[in-house]
């Protein structure tokens, strides 16, 4: 594993590292001796007809015929995977009758077991991302659907910026209560020395009933009193509208905070994928034997000779022991 490894509670005593060492290297270990292996090399290395093959002794050769249960246990005969202790590397030994058989055999196993390495850390990779951009598509969902929402309600409004319109309507309202309150009090001074019913009286007035009526209708526009009760007026009301579009632009907002939040997730799901990265690093590659260890000739002439000579002294003693009984 790429990750550094951090002491567990025996490590803490022993100095040895965790014990996940030893668990990701069992899986090389396991896999080199298991049927999938020698199925996966059958075929390309013609695995049956090297240990097969009529040259070789007939007590050591397999028999092709057998079924693929048998030759998994004759592949484990002849091949042996050892995890050294406490660096957990793996030694691989490969068994066959020529040197060229035998580095072929462990070129093809080594390179079978860092398709599987590549194989675990694609699968990781993806259990690791999946979910986290399972979260970002909703998020984006989302995200688009609020937009969505929010342009629809301006299009049917008919505004961009409904604060911008209700201070525009407001210092629209200022304005003309500044020109009202000017004209009334133009009026209320004229009015002591010029009679009401003067033409320039009755124009002055009806100009006040004007602002008035106009200074009703822009707060109708922004507010309706609470006493109607009606929904529908509610929301033609500016104020009706500032709460509809408060809700849309709050829910676009926390759309764009979540999505935000996903985009860092996956940003960090990845680097912690890539942290967890299984590689299979070849400390000594497969070398082309030049000395057989087998057969050793000198053991088992010497194990031969000895069993020979025991079983002459048995039949030799048999013999004595019936002339003697005879005589």
């Amino acid at each position: 594993s790429a990750a550094i490894p951090k002491l567990d509670g025996l490590g803490s005593v022993t100095g040895l590292p965790q014990m996940m060492i030893f668990q990701d290297t069992m899986i090389i270990a396991d896999y080199i001796q298991s049927r999938a292996m020698v199925e996966q090399i059958d075929l390309p290395l013609e695995l049956r007809e090297r240990y097969g093959a009529e040259r070789i002794d007939w007590w050591a050769r397999f028999d092709k015929s057998k079924s693929i249960e048998k030759f998994t246990d004759y592949w484990k005969k002849m091949t042996a995977a050892t995890i050294g202790f406490p660096s957990g590397i793996v030694t691989l030994t490969i068994r066959a009758f020529s040197p060229a058989d035998a580095k072929a055999i462990g070129d093809r196993v080594i390179a079978d077991c860092e398709a599987l390495v590549n194989e675990l850390n694609e699968r990781m990779r993806q259990d690791t991302v999946r979910a986290s951009e399972q979260d970002l598509a909703r998020a984006a969902k989302r995200l688009e659907v609020a937009r969505v929402n929010l342009e629809r309600a301006r299009n049917a409004e008919g505004l961009i910026d409904v604060r911008q319109t209700s201070k525009s309507q407001s210092e629209l309202i200022s304005s003309i209560e500044h020109d009202l309150l000017k004209y009334q009090q133009e009026y209320l001074t004229q009015s002591r020395y010029v009679d009401e019913s003067a033409p320039q009286m009755r124009v002055m007035k009806r100009r006040i009933e004007a602002l008035e009526k106009q200074i009703v209708e822009r707060k109708a526009e922004i507010t309706k009193r609470e006493a109607q009760g009606i929904d529908a007026l509610a929301r033609k009301t500016l104020s009706g509208k500032m709460t509809t579009f408060a809700n849309l632009d709050l829910e676009h907002k926390i759309a764009e905070s979540s999505y935000e939040i996903a985009t860092a997730s996956l940003d960090g799901a990845r680097l912690l994928s890539e942290r967890k990265l299984l590689y299979l690093h070849q400390i000594e590659a497969p070398a082309l034997p030049e000395e057989a260890r087998y057969p050793r000739r000198w053991l088992y002439f010497g194990v031969l000779f000895a069993i020979s000579l025991a079983l002459y002294g048995v039949i030799v003693g048999l013999i004595a022991f019936v002339r003697n009984h005879m005589a």
